[in-house]
């Protein structure tokens, strides 16, 4: 094959798999059931709110946050990001739950082209592919491409700050960290429980500087870690017009899981939780990604990109049992996973069948996705499942008897 055509073929075909699970999922928006009188509701009002009044309208929300308890448990105005963006999206196509359904499947496509795009740059084009197609039909995030709810869009920024950060680290160019700043300031104002990424972000950088003794001034280890956070409270201020409204959101964001009966009852637990969740919706994924992370361990040769992903996976996943643990703050780690289950069935496929690596490397992601599939159309579509929490996917896989 001329290699002046190959990446025109893939990057079709690419498109071809986009186009492909797109319409998966917008074939399915007329079967969602959504739900006003949880976070659905909530974000639709705000944004409607912001597409009538305007930005002028965040004060009030602020402090309408503040003053009603009945509102705590539920999403704070600090998504200042996905609010505006909701608003202006409204705006234009429609004051419905399914104008936001529209929102969330538009980021999970640019999710998907984000991902394609970096993973050609660090792994090459039919790793790129393989990972594509796998990500393609995650039952978790086509799940999530099809409700009115803020997890897809942060899943782009999160997926966007995570390869903007390696690239920043790697090539140390100004405009990049500035880049990289910008955007995972949006991730957190997009859900703000992003914020546990800067401690990540920041060991990555440490264990560059300190202990491969890499050449990177400490400003930029500071900016990059600190900077985003710090960006993203002074918008949440100047959207609010008060500090103390601000900061007494997230005092309220911090105590409020003692109190949620809901977060009490399905998502408390050890880390465990986000284990079997990761298992009882993509049990290849989950088992392949375990089997390459322990592999890598023990290697000769570590490539850095996967050392930097190695990272991410360990510390997220430790400050994650930190918080609630429902599996839709995980969104981030499935995309890791798949990632990493691409990269063990080639090193697989490259060890007992280096003739043929290329096709069985093809079968398997097939076979993976097609299963992925058929788990989130029964779970998600058919049997209209809302919040992946662990009790309803044991009922859903027929693990308990069903409530």
């Amino acid at each position: 094959m001329n290699p002046h055509t190959k990446p025109i073929i893939a990057g079709r075909f690419f498109l071809t798999l986009l186009a492909a699970s797109a319409f998966l999922v917008y074939s399915s928006l007329s079967r969602v059931a959504y739900k006003p009188d949880a976070d659905e509701g909530y974000y639709l009002a705000y944004a409607t709110r912001v597409s009538i009044e305007g930005v002028g309208s965040f004060p009030g929300m602020f402090s309408d946050y503040v003053n009603n308890k009945a509102h705590w448990i539920f999403p704070s105005p600090l998504r200042v990001a996905y609010i505006a963006l909701g608003g202006a999206w409204i705006w234009l196509f429609g004051c419905t739950y399914i104008a936001l359904s529209w929102l969330s499947l538009c980021c999970y496509c640019g999710a998907l082209a984000v991902s394609y795009y970096f993973c050609r740059k660090y792994y090459g084009e039919t790793t790129a592919l393989l990972f594509s197609m796998l990500l393609a039909f995650s039952p978790l995030n086509m799940a999530m491409a099809r409700r009115a709810l803020v997890d897809g869009p942060a899943n782009l920024c999160a997926i966007l700050s995570v390869w903007l950060l390696y690239d920043a680290a790697s090539e140390r160019r100004g405009m990049r960290r500035a880049l990289f700043v910008g955007v995972y300031a949006v991730t957190i104002l997009m859900k703000e429980v992003m914020v546990v990424l800067a401690p990540v972000f920041a060991i990555y950088l440490a264990i560059g500087k300190y202990m491969k003794k890499r050449q990177a001034p400490l400003r930029d280890l500071l900016l990059m870690t600190a900077g985003p956070p710090f960006l993203a409270l002074a918008v949440c201020v100047l959207a609010s017009g008060d500090a103390a409204s601000v900061f007494k959101i997230i005092r309220i964001i911090m105590s409020s899981p003692a109190v949620n009966r809901y977060a009490n009852l399905y998502c408390s637990g050890g880390w465990v939780r986000y284990v079997v969740d990761f298992i009882l919706l993509s049990p290849w994924v989950c088992i392949l990604a375990i089997g390459y992370f322990f592999s890598r361990m023990f290697a000769s040769q570590r490539r850095e990109h996967d050392g930097y992903f190695s990272v991410l996976i360990v510390c997220y996943f430790f400050f994650l049992i930190f918080f609630v643990k429902n599996i839709r703050y995980a969104m981030l780690l499935d995309n890791l996973l798949r990632l990493f289950a691409v990269l063990m069935i080639q090193r697989i496929a490259e060890t007992y069948a280096p003739r043929h690596a290329i096709v069985v490397c093809a079968l398997c992601v097939v076979a993976i996705s097609v299963f992925d599939y058929m788990l989130f159309y029964n779970v998600f579509v058919l049997h209209e499942l809302y919040d992946p929490v662990s009790i309803h996917l044991l009922r859903e896989r027929g693990l308990i008897p069903a409530g």
